[in-house]
């Protein structure tokens, strides 16, 4: 892992911890995979609550220059992906 893709996944982790998600997990898939490098799965409490954690996060990437490639289930926010091509992040 180069030091680039470990701060943008302190920052994902971080940003979920800030806005109280639960369960943080990385997985390192780059041996296992060929669509990402990682995985991140969290959680939130509510439907509301997992939004505002894709939110939040979309937000802190943003600022960074890092822009999803695709984010699917937005609408039920039951289960959430963002994907970033070298990382997808889960949130249910």
């Amino acid at each position: 892992m180069n030091n680039s893709q470990e701060n943008f996944l302190n920052i994902i982790a971080q940003t979920i911890y800030d806005k109280k998600g639960m369960n943080i997990l990385a997985l390192d898939v780059r041996g296992v995979c060929t669509m990402t490098d990682y995985f991140i799965i969290a959680e939130g409490t509510v439907d509301r609550h997992v939004r505002a954690l894709a939110g939040a996060i979309e937000e802190e990437l943003h600022a960074c220059k890092m822009r999803p490639m695709s984010i699917e289930g937005l609408q039920e926010g039951d289960w959430i992906v963002l994907d970033y091509g070298y990382f997808v992040i889960h949130l249910f």
